[in-house]
């Protein structure tokens, strides 16, 4: 069984974006000022779990706490032998942006908990401390560059810029606009 298949059967229905029609509509959670930001992914042909990384609190029970990202992708590619996640954050602005970095970092933590579910219940004769091999990817994905609203409409193709950047040794990659595809995000952050 395949760790997108044992993520779904595990995670209660909440903890999931469901993928519809070859995409998945990503939602900011938490308070926020306005609407809230909504990023439409569309997937390809992979089979991927969208993980809501708001649905495990695990940070109540340290000291400062920590921050973890929106979302962890897990993917489920035909032509990869190894297993990818996405780590995600969204943010509505990229002027405002001096978390994000940091909040993908602290998502690590619940990343690997994450799978060591997903590889006991898809190996039941396995051992479950066996690390499968993966790579993973960070991505920011904005909703704007500054902090006035982007009046310009925005079509499924469209993004406005993308980047990289380094932080503690992780190579993130961000994008700004509303729609990406999941081929996308993989090329930007390789």
């Amino acid at each position: 069984m395949a760790l997108v298949d044992a993520l779904r059967r595990l995670l209660k229905a909440e903890a999931l974006e469901k993928p519809d029609a070859g995409k998945v509509v990503l939602k900011e959670r938490g308070e926020q000022h306005g609407a809230p930001q909504t990023v439409t992914l569309l997937v390809d042909e992979s089979e991927v779990a969208a993980v809501r990384m708001d649905k495990f609190s695990h940070s109540s029970m340290l000291d400062d706490g920590w921050k973890v990202c929106d979302y962890a992708l897990f993917l489920d590619r035909k032509d990869r032998a190894v297993s990818d996640v996405i780590l995600i954050e969204l943010k509505k602005s990229k002027a405002n942006d001096s978390s994000s970095s940091e909040q993908l970092r602290q998502s690590v933590s619940i990343l690997e908990y994450l799978a060591a579910l997903a590889r006991t219940v898809a190996s039941p004769d396995g051992d479950p401390a066996e690390a499968l091999p993966r790579e993973v990817y960070y991505v920011v994905l904005y909703e704007r560059d500054g902090r006035a609203l982007d009046k310009q409409a925005t079509h499924t193709a469209s993004v406005v810029a993308t980047g990289r950047r380094s932080h503690r040794g992780m190579n993130i990659s961000w994008r700004i606009g509303q729609h990406a595809s999941l081929s996308d995000l993989l090329s930007d952050a390789g």
